[in-house]
Order: structure tokens, then C-alpha cells, then sequence
């Protein structure tokens, strides 16, 4: 497996996770270009460092990468650039590594939504007194939750840029590796 630690991997990842996340924030797309390049020196820098054992894990990480968001795009979910990026960034990382990083991203983006819906669903003026909030009550006592879903169904219409979770998905993936191998 792809170390964690290996400067040649982790650093392109971060770099190219940054960059694609700037795109997506600005423009509502991850280049093509931007893909292409990263896997090809992805799969370049793997094989010059790693032989054909590196060539063959990275070639897992993108196959593991596009198969986690295949249903997702499938079903409209998500984007092909998205699908595009985690694939891509499966080959600096290998299968393991982007796993990690799916499972956080996809945690990430979750929160994010719904604090979004939260947000939209509670009345602006009266957030700091969720006593007065007719919201709030219902959601603890009842349990109907289809309160935030009807006023937040336009959240989720949304687009949702995922390269900025992947990044820091990425990120806090790498951090915890690197603290576990301190520890």
C-alpha cells in the first residue's frame, strides 16, 4: 500500500485537491485539464517511485476512487468532475487512502447540508432565542423532521461543490495517519 508519510504522494494530492477545490468554488467545474495532468503525473510519479507494484496500487485507488461515486453520478447525485477528481486522487493514495477520504468528505458534506437546512428552516431573527421558535419544539417533542425537509428541500436541490470536502477530506485524512504513525 501506498505510505501515507511518502512526501511524492501526499503533497500532489493536497495540491491538486486545492486547486480543483478553487475551480469548483469559482466556476461550478473541475477542468478536464486539470484531471488529465494530475493523473497522468499521478500515475508517472507512482511508477518512477514505487515500479509497477506503485503503478498497480495507484491503478486500485482509481478504480476504487470512480466506483464510490459511479452510483452517485448514476443516479444524478453528483457530478462527473467529482466522480473525476476522487478517482484521480485515488491514485496518489490508493485504495485505502481514498476510502479514508470518501468516508470523511461524504461526513463533511452531510453536516454541511444540514447545517444549511437548519439554517434556512429557522427564522433569521429569532435564532438566538430557540425558545420562541415554533421549530425547534416540534422537532424535540414530535419528531417530525419533514419540517426542516419541506422548507430545506431547496437546499438539497442545490449544487453542492465537493471538490472543498475532498480536500479536506484529504487533509484530515493524511493528519490522522500521521498522528497514529506518532503514536
Amino acid at each position: 500500500m501506498l505510505r501515507v508519510g511518502d512526501m511524492e504522494n501526499t503533497l500532489p494530492m493536497l495540491l491538486v485537491a486545492g486547486v480543483a477545490s478553487v475551480c469548483d468554488l469559482r466556476t461550478g467545474k473541475i477542468p478536464n485539464p486539470l484531471i488529465l495532468a494530475s493523473l497522468l503525473f499521478g500515475l508517472g510519479i507512482t511508477f518512477l517511485n514505487r515500479g509497477t507494484d506503485g503503478l498497480l496500487m495507484s491503478l486500485a485507488g482509481f478504480v476504487t476512487g470512480f466506483l464510490l461515486l459511479l452510483p452517485g453520478y448514476l443516479l444524478r447525485f453528483t457530478g462527473a468532475g467529482d466522480l473525476k477528481l476522487l478517482a484521480t486522487l485515488g491514485v496518489y493514495g490508493g485504495p485505502g487512502i481514498i476510502l479514508g477520504v470518501f468516508i470523511i468528505s461524504v461526513i463533511a458534506g452531510a453536516i454541511f447540508i444540514l447545517m444549511k437546512i437548519v439554517w434556512r428552516t429557522l427564522d433569521r431573527q429569532n435564532i438566538l432565542s430557540w425558545r420562541q421558535t415554533s421549530i425547534v419544539p416540534t422537532l424535540l417533542m414530535t419528531g417530525q423532521f419533514d419540517v426542516l425537509f419541506s422548507k430545506g428541500s431547496a437546499v438539497l436541490k442545490q449544487r453542492l461543490p465537493m471538490a472543498p470536502f475532498y480536500a479536506l477530506g484529504c487533509t484530515l485524512f493524511i493528519l490522522i495517519q500521521l498522528i497514529q504513525a506518532d503514536g
